[in-house]
């Protein structure tokens, strides 16, 4: 039987974090979760911790210096972290949010990658990555335009957006691909 009507809306793509294409120049590195208690989601920008070269944080306004270094890549290795133990530890790594402190992860520093957007954006588009909370929005969601000078990181000479905005698989989470090369900038 042939197919007869397409559908107007679109088709929803993969999840926030997955690798968008098989690009040859894709690379990602391992690190951990240095947060004291925030979770990272999948796709979020993310800075270098304090806690040295392989351990990242999502990036704050209060990180003056440090800059969006590379995004949370998704990995189906990782486990729902169910219930703490009376140690505070949990079973597993990824909590409802993201991975939780101490969970090991891995880093995007190039490639193109799904990524969750707050404003629709357009390909062409270059990227800023918010770094103060405001309302619903958190840190490390990416933009396509500058939100407001202090909230948001200017990341134009490391991301540019190579597609428009999409639904992600959950029917709800804005969603778009992101080349991002924090080592060669793309053009």
């Amino acid at each position: 039987m042939s197919q007869t009507t397409v559908s107007s809306s679109g088709q929803t793509i993969g999840l926030p974090g997955q690798v968008a294409d098989s690009m040859d120049t894709n690379d990602i590195v391992s690190g951990f979760n240095s947060e004291a208690s925030n979770q990272l989601p999948w796709g979020y920008g993310l800075m270098r911790g304090p806690a040295g070269q392989n351990s990242f944080v999502l990036p704050s306004g209060a990180s003056g210096t440090m800059e969006v270094s590379g995004l949370n890549v998704f990995s189906a290795a990782h486990q729902r972290a169910g219930n703490a133990d009376p140690n505070g530890n949990f079973s597993g790594d990824m909590g409802a949010s993201g991975l939780l402190p101490k969970a090991s992860l891995q880093v995007g520093i190039r490639g193109r990658f799904i990524v969750p957007v707050e404003n629709t954006v357009q390909p062409g588009d270059r990227a800023f990555c918010r770094v103060v909370a405001t309302g619903a929005l958190t840190n490390g969601i990416w933009s396509g335009t500058n939100m407001g000078g202090s909230y948001v990181r200017d990341c134009t000479q490391q991301g540019i957006f190579r597609s428009s905005t999409y639904t992600a698989y959950d029917g709800t989470t804005k969603v778009a691909v992101l080349e991002w090369d924090a080592v060669n900038k793309p053009a």
